[in-house]
């Protein structure tokens, strides 16, 4: 309503006052909209800060194809890349260490003031998102742990594979890592990658790792907040090094949803509108 609208005819039965407070109220609405008026508890809740949590090799790059499937509107959407990969591996070092990677994710996380957190975590960032949610308790809201590695404090990713890996990791990373970092995986097909367009895309893409990320012991305290958690299992092909962490899962049905994805381990690459679809899904009942 402007003012000539106030100042104009009235019409018959309503007095010039009755209109003149009513501009006088919207006018203290849009008033108090414009220095950032305290949204309602439901509008808060329908806000969900995303923070996506790559594997092993892989970098931030790898959600691309999910995150634009989802609505940024919804709330802010972070995929920060370990230390030593992706378009941090020119900083790939001996020293690095698996609290540097927490460290990194919880910095990104408060820089942002990020509020009503969903950690995302692939593959061995499933260990990272369980840390990481302890140091961010106040600030998180749930955690989906995409086809991902599930650690108990005084754990390390490595003991979670199956035995081979467990028995042949550490002699490809002494012979072939120089003692400090995993070797750039050879073939994109491990992870359950078929298409060439797909396959070339990681090729180009896929770095070393530092080993730690596999060799620390996990720094968890078992203090980690009671929020809803979503398991992804991707059945086809299923990736090995995971099956120890699903049988977990299972044996805790009460701490955990769960749904199938048919789809390899990759699904983030292959099937990225199925996984936005379940993490839509995961925020809304949260």
């Amino acid at each position: 309503m402007t003012v000539a609208e106030v100042g104009g005819p009235v019409p018959r039965g309503v007095s010039r006052r009755a209109v003149l407070g009513a501009a006088l109220g919207v006018s203290a609405a849009v008033a108090a909209a414009s220095v950032g008026q305290v949204p309602t508890a439901s509008a808060a809740r329908a806000r969900t800060d995303l923070v996506f949590i790559h594997g092993g090799s892989h970098g931030g790059w790898a959600w691309r194809r999910v995150v634009e499937r989802l609505d940024v509107r919804r709330g802010r959407i972070l995929t920060p890349t370990l230390p030593g990969v992706g378009d941090r591996a020119h900083r790939l070092a001996r020293g690095i260490t698996f609290q540097d990677g927490v460290d990194d994710i919880v910095a990104s996380i408060e820089a942002e003031e990020l509020e009503n957190v969903v950690l995302v975590g692939h593959s061995s960032g499933g260990a990272y998102a369980s840390a990481v949610a302890e140091r961010i308790a106040r600030r998180l809201r749930g955690a989906v742990y995409l086809d991902a590695v599930v650690v108990d404090p005084g754990e390390r990713v490595l003991d979670v594979l199956t035995p081979s890996s467990r028995a042949a990791l550490p002699t490809v990373v002494a012979q072939a890592g120089e003692g400090f970092f995993v070797p750039k995986p050879r073939d994109p097909e491990m992870f359950g990658v078929f298409r060439e367009p797909d396959v070339a895309w990681l090729r180009r893409r896929l770095t070393a790792h530092p080993w730690s990320s596999w060799a620390d012991v996990v720094p968890l305290e078992g203090t980690g907040p009671s929020v809803p958690r979503l398991y992804v299992d991707c059945t086809e092909p299923s990736f090995a090094d995971v099956a120890p962490s699903k049988e977990r899962i299972r044996a805790r049905p009460g701490e955990w949803q769960v749904q199938r994805l048919t789809a390899g381990h990759d699904a983030l690459v292959t099937e990225p509108a199925a996984v936005a679809r379940l993490i839509r899904g995961f925020c809304r009942e949260l």
